[in-house]
């Protein structure tokens, strides 16, 4: 169980180490998940709640003597198991709050909320680290949107550190189709090819730089096959395509497009609706739309 301080004592417990800070690592869990579950990271022994929607811990380098923080915020309808607590409500919570959050992204909790709790703890942070502080976001599911909501606003904040964001497999849900623009930030963002949730349509998340169109349903690839394709941050920036045997392969944007608009014309993973909406026209617009050098 994690246990409950507050912000101010956290940042004053950081400070007390008399450390450089080498990295913030910030995870956005997907719906129904804890942060660390959604990527399968390992607990951190030192894990502290600073509110009913963040956690954050503190790790040690002995080798360097610098330290890293980790910002977990879980995702939305995620009850703790050992607490009872609703994600963004505490114990104050009914069924139908419980079911809002899960199925529609609505209430305290919400993907608006967590980017904000993200921004506000980096506003927070700003403060105490220094320019070679490196910077990285990940979101799963409506974890990614809300990744792509915040990441432009902390690079802003924080624009002379080096910073990386990885966006897994964003869907916001039926009353959310809304664009997500990550110009000027280093963005990855992996759409899952094989996601058949009815009304989680992708969301499409413009100005990335690098783009990959992953095998697997929605889960695969921040819990399992997150770990195969390894270091994702070395690729080159374009689209990279996975094959059936799990290799990875850049191919032109152009080519990216027509192997979609094929799954489309075959009938896609989604009902049409009347905005003429499915996953791979969303996926097409935000390849169509992203920012890199060739």
């Amino acid at each position: 169980m994690a246990s409950n301080i507050t912000r101010v004592n956290f940042l004053k417990s950081v400070v007390g180490k008399k450390k450089r800070i080498s990295t913030v690592k910030g995870y956005f869990g997907g719906t129904n998940r804890s942060a660390i579950s959604s990527f399968n990271l390992r607990r951190p022994v030192e894990l502290v709640s600073l509110s009913h929607s963040l956690s954050a811990s503190i790790a040690e380098n002995p080798l360097d003597d610098t330290i890293d923080l980790g910002i977990y915020v879980n995702g939305p309808g995620y009850v703790d198991s050992e607490t009872g607590e609703l994600h963004g409500y505490g114990e104050d919570w009914s069924k139908i709050s419980k079911l809002g959050a899960s199925m529609l992204g609505l209430g305290q909790g919400n993907m608006d909320d967590n980017a904000d709790e993200m921004v506000e703890m980096f506003r927070d942070l700003e403060k105490i680290i220094d320019p070679n502080t490196k910077i990285y976001i990940s979101g799963y599911s409506r974890g990614g949107v809300s990744a792509a909501k915040s990441s432009p606003l902390i690079k802003e904040m924080l624009s002379g550190n080096e910073m990386f964001t990885k966006i897994f497999d964003p869907v916001a849900g039926p009353l959310d189709q809304a664009v997500q623009n990550v110009s000027g930030t280093n963005t990855l963002v992996q759409y899952s090819l094989d996601n058949n949730l009815p009304f989680f349509w992708a969301t499409p998340v413009v100005g990335a730089g690098l783009i990959i169109l992953a095998r697997g349903g929605h889960s695969t690839m921040a819990r399992g096959k997150f770990g195969r394709l390894g270091n994702l941050d070395v690729l080159d920036p374009g689209v990279h395509i996975e094959h059936n045997n799990g290799a990875l392969e850049r191919i032109e944007k152009d080519a990216a497009i027509k192997i979609l608009e094929s799954l489309h014309d075959a009938g896609g993973t989604y009902p049409e609706v009347p905005s003429d909406t499915s996953r791979y026209k969303e996926i097409i617009q935000a390849i169509k739309h992203m920012k890199y050098s060739s």
